[in-house]
């Protein structure tokens, strides 16, 4: 079944406490069909640094069936501490909020910007890398492997990919039940083509429908 539709864009670069940063924006909206059985129309969005390649920002707002939520965290790397604030109003457990400050780890990534920070990465053959990712005021170690080099059958043809074994936590109905694994382009674009998860749904499996390539840094005015 054909759950719905996610969208990733690069926006125009932003300044945050003047720091230049990307901002990635990302929408996911469940398919007419899925949407009988849970109805979904979330957005999440980072805002990395731009030299360091580490989060400032994260923020989510979701609108399911069973849901509501607003979710903002504020990353200061510097003085290694995270504000996060989330309201949350579910149908049968009612409404909570929390609204706190959390020390956490320098240079840290958020969900988001996490597969970002990965696509600049060597990922070497049968390597392993490891780093910090903050959520909901707590971070923990990522760790992705390098399963193989393979030739993947996209929209664009059969594309060179790396394939990438991920170590990642997901939150609410993404709630990891097994392995995830993802596969990138192997060329300096590093585009993500394919992504399978255990979840506590089942088996969620992405596949790249669509890529628009933006402006170089090199030509733009941002």
């Amino acid at each position: 079944m054909v759950a719905g539709l996610f969208s990733l864009k690069a926006m125009p670069y932003k300044m945050i406490q003047d720091r230049k940063v990307y901002h990635i924006w990302g929408n996911a909206v469940s398919s007419k069909v899925f949407g009988l059985f849970y109805r979904l129309n979330d957005t999440i969005e980072t805002f990395m640094d731009y030299e360091g390649l580490y989060s400032h920002r994260f923020h989510v707002t979701l609108d399911e069936s069973k849901q509501t939520r607003d979710s903002l965290e504020l990353n200061d790397s510097e003085n290694k501490k995270t504000f996060f604030w989330n309201r949350w109003n579910h149908k049968t457990k009612g409404y909570t909020e929390v609204k706190d400050f959390f020390p956490v780890i320098e240079f840290a990534q958020d969900s988001l910007s996490a597969l970002y920070y990965l696509r600049t990465l060597p990922l070497l053959p049968d390597t392993s890398v490891t780093f910090p990712v903050i959520s909901e005021g707590k971070y923990w170690e990522a760790q992705v492997t390098v399963v193989r080099r393979e030739l993947l059958k996209t929209t664009f043809g059969r594309t060179p990919s790396i394939v990438l074994q991920l170590e990642t936590k997901y939150q609410g109905i993404l709630q990891k039940r097994g392995e995830s694994f993802l596969w990138i382009s192997d060329d300096d674009r590093r585009i993500a083509l394919r992504l399978e998860a255990k979840v506590k749904i089942g088996t969620v499996v992405a596949v790249l429908r669509k890529f628009e390539p933006g402006i170089s840094p090199t030509n733009s005015s941002q």
